[in-house]
This record gives C-alpha cells, sequence and structure tokens, in this order.
C-alpha cells in the first residue's frame, strides 16, 4: 500500500492552455504514474497522471524525470467560475488527506489570462454570461466543441459576442488612419455592452465613456474593464430622448442603432457630440445581405430582414424556435443610414465589418435562400396569420428577383462592386469624420 506522506511532489501553476500543471513522484516506486485529483475550491476539475517527462526534473534527480502532470485545457465552464483568489488544490488520494506541497495556490489576475481568457481577454464572469445554459455544466474545453453542439446561427452569435476586444481594435485601426493616434483623445461608445471597444480604445490611451441601458451589461462592462486595469464613466443616457452636454472626438455606436426607437433623432444628436475633426462610426448590419437573408443577423431566422417593423416582430413570434424577446425596431438599408450621416456629419466612407465575402459562393447561396424560401413558408406557423405569410411571399419574391437581375447584370457587365456591396457583404462600419480642425 503506497504512504502518501512519503510522496514527492508540487504543484506548480496554469499553462499558458489553461491547463494545471506540476509534478509528483513516489521514491518507493520510482516507475508509477500518480494520479493526482485537482479541485478548484469546491469544483472538481479532473485526475492528472503524473507520467509526463521533464528535463528539468531529471537534471534535479527527481527519479527518471518521468513525473510531470498537466491537466490540459479546463472546461470552459470552469473556467468561467474562476476568480482572483480562487484556490486551486492537489491531492495525492481522492479523499483530499494528503496535498501536495505548493497547494493550495491562490490563483492571480494573470493567470486568468490562460486558455479561452486568452483567447478572448474578457473577465471570467463574461464568459460565463455567454455560455448556453445547457453547455454551463457540461464538460467542454474549447469553443470548437460548443460549436458543435448549437445550432450554426446560435454558436455564430456567440463567438461574435466573445470577439468583442477585437473588433474594437479593428475599428480603432480605422479610425486612427483618418484622426491619428489617441493623445488625450476621448471616446464616446454608445450602447457600449461588455466594453470590448471601450477596452480597445482604453488600451491605446483614450479617455473612455459609455452609454449602456441595461445594468448587467453595465456590471459585465466594469468587470471587463477592471480585469484589463482601466475605468471609464457609462452613463443611462436615451439619446432618443435627451442628448449630451459633453462632447467626444469618437463616437461609435456598433450594432445598436437597429435597435432603438427614433434612430434619425439619435445619429443627429451623435453628430451634434461630436467634435470638429472628429470621427463617428456606425456599425450595422446590411438587412439586404443573401447571407443575412438566409439566417437573420440577430435571431437567425430566414427572411426575417425582408419584412418590415412590426410584420418582422410578428413573423419572429409565428415561426422562430427559440423564442427570445424581439428588439429590432425599424432596420434599414445601408444607403439610408449613410444618408443620414451626410446630414449629420459629412461625407461617409463605407468599409466592411468583416473580410470581403467570396464571389464564387453566390451560386450556392441563391441555391440556399431557394432552399429556406421553401422550408419557411411551409412552416407550421403561418397558419394562424396567412395574410402575414401572403406579405412575406410577395416581399421575398421582389427580393430575390431584384437580386437576381442584378447578379446576372454583374455578371455580364464584370462591373461587380455594386452587387458586392448590397447584396454579399453582411455588415459595415460607416465612418465619417466632422469638418473642422481638432480643438
Amino acid at each position: 500500500m503506497r504512504n502518501e506522506q512519503q510522496l514527492k511532489g508540487k504543484l506548480e501553476g496554469i499553462s499558458a492552455d489553461g491547463g494545471v500543471y506540476g509534478w509528483a513522484y513516489d521514491p518507493l516506486h520510482p516507475d508509477a504514474v500518480l494520479s493526482i485529483h485537482l479541485y478548484a475550491d469546491n469544483h472538481t476539475i479532473g485526475i492528472a497522471e503524473s507520467g509526463i517527462f521533464r528535463e528539468d526534473l531529471q537534471r534535479a534527480g527527481i527519479g527518471q524525470g518521468k513525473h510531470g502532470f498537466i491537466s490540459g485545457e479546463l472546461p470552459l465552464a470552469l473556467q468561467a467560475e474562476l476568480r482572483v483568489g480562487t484556490r486551486i488544490h492537489a491531492f495525492y488520494d481522492p479523499e483530499r488527506a494528503h496535498e501536495l506541497p505548493n497547494s493550495p495556490l491562490v490563483l492571480q489576475r494573470e493567470d486568468l489570462g490562460q486558455g479561452a481568457f486568452n483567447t478572448y481577454r474578457l473577465h471570467p464572469e463574461v464568459i460565463a454570461f455567454f455560455l448556453p445554459d445547457s453547455l454551463r455544466k457540461a464538460q467542454v474545453k474549447t469553443m470548437a466543441e460548443i460549436k458543435q453542439k448549437l445550432p450554426p446561427a446560435i454558436a455564430h452569435q456567440m463567438e461574435y459576442n466573445l470577439r468583442n476586444i477585437e473588433r474594437g481594435e479593428h475599428i480603432l485601426r480605422q479610425v486612427e488612419t483618418r484622426i491619428g493616434q489617441a493623445k488625450g483623445r476621448s471616446i464616446l461608445d454608445v450602447g457600449c455592452g461588455i466594453g470590448g471597444i471601450l477596452v480597445a480604445f482604453g488600451l491605446a490611451g483614450y479617455e473612455l465613456y459609455g452609454i449602456e441601458l441595461d445594468s448587467q451589461r453595465v456590471r459585465l462592462c466594469r468587470k471587463n474593464l477592471e480585469f484589463n486595469q482601466l475605468d471609464a464613466v457609462i452613463s443611462g443616457v436615451d439619446l432618443c430622448k435627451q442628448t449630451m452636454s459633453e462632447t467626444f472626438d469618437v463616437i461609435i455606436c456598433n450594432s445598436v442603432i437597429e435597435h432603438v426607437s427614433d434612430p434619425e433623432r439619435m445619429l443627429e444628436r451623435m453628430g451634434k457630440m461630436l467634435r470638429p475633426g472628429g470621427v463617428l462610426v456606425l456599425g450595422v448590419a446590411n438587412k439586404d445581405a443573401l447571407g443575412n437573408i438566409i439566417a437573420d443577423p440577430h435571431y437567425g431566422l430566414f427572411g426575417l430582414t425582408a419584412m418590415p417593423h412590426p410584420a418582422a416582430g410578428e413573423m419572429y413570434r409565428l415561426l422562430a424556435d427559440r423564442k427570445q424577446s424581439y428588439s429590432v425596431t425599424e432596420f434599414y438599408g445601408i444607403h439610408w443610414y449613410a444618408n443620414q450621416l451626410r446630414r449629420s456629419v459629412g461625407s461617409v466612407d463605407a468599409v466592411f465589418a468583416e473580410p470581403p465575402r467570396d464571389w464564387d459562393a453566390l451560386p450556392g447561396l441563391f441555391a440556399r435562400v431557394t432552399q429556406g424560401f421553401a422550408e419557411c413558408l411551409g412552416k407550421q406557423g403561418w397558419q394562424s396569420n396567412p395574410i402575414l405569410r401572403r406579405e412575406f411571399n410577395l416581399r421575398f419574391s421582389r427580393y430575390i428577383g431584384e437580386a437576381w437581375k442584378a447578379y446576372m447584370d454583374a455578371l455580364e457587365s464584370g462591373e461587380r462592386e455594386g452587387f458586392r456591396r448590397r447584396y454579399l457583404e453582411k455588415s459595415y462600419h460607416l465612418y465619417t469624420v466632422k469638418d473642422g480642425k481638432p480643438s
């Protein structure tokens, strides 16, 4: 029988891949592989086997060096529960009577930058917020595993949410090409959500301001800012109903404008709050894109963007398999938003928000649209509102007829850019710089 009191080992840390590692060795049985029982406070991490060769252990005279262990990346749901101060325990025995030296290991902020957090750079609580309820307790370890278990539209939306800081960095680079680097400038993020854009600009030296009406997202935003050692002034002003006295060098409104009650007034007020020489960035999905017809960018429902508000809301209520609160108001075309910005601020530069789509994928997209239309019309939910089904049929038929004609014209003339901008690219960032010199 093994005498755990004679065992040697050490709990050492969290790897860059998010695994718990260390070493364990039985001097009386030097070839034995030990099972190390790992816990995060009262959460079970699992068992790691101590059979990994490490040259540093061999040089130190610890057996033949084949005594390292690592747990592998922790399940995302468990990673999301980790906090600064969480205690990682390692035991030689399942009864947790004999603990390895250096155990418990108290997590520091830098430890939380590993695994999933190394990818997304979000506070652990934010990771937890975006994990689907059905997977919170599942032993999935990677985003790839999660995506395999979710409908594609939901998996895409979750990934989009978690890439918050990355999108902020992309916008930052575009802003800097227009007005240079920060040098003490200020940014207002309208609908700042979980704060990814604020983090990106804050790390670049901007003074940070945000507007967010959802109290839970305000809390998560502050967590992300704190996690990245930043701070911001966040208010609950509704720009459709009131304005702000402050002015800003950069104002960003990303994936928000289609959810507000009065987009025209809101854009006008943002234009007045922008300082001369400043840049306003409006991020909006392209309702006419074939990809957004196949799966609406907010709810993943076929054909939803072809319908006006409130008919789209009623269609969602009738047909959606997974009901959520329908928060989209009127969803205009890209040209409408660009015209409003020209009136409120100045000339507009429309930039694809994602890498350009593959032109050769268009035949497949049209085939998927045709199939999706037939499947949508066949849904049982229409039975309670046949008039709405007829309206959808007419609107979609008009849309697809115009899209197909534009495609044929583009192939014949060789002028593809107009078609690409209207029907192929799924989302845009509209950049407009206000006339005048910066103060």
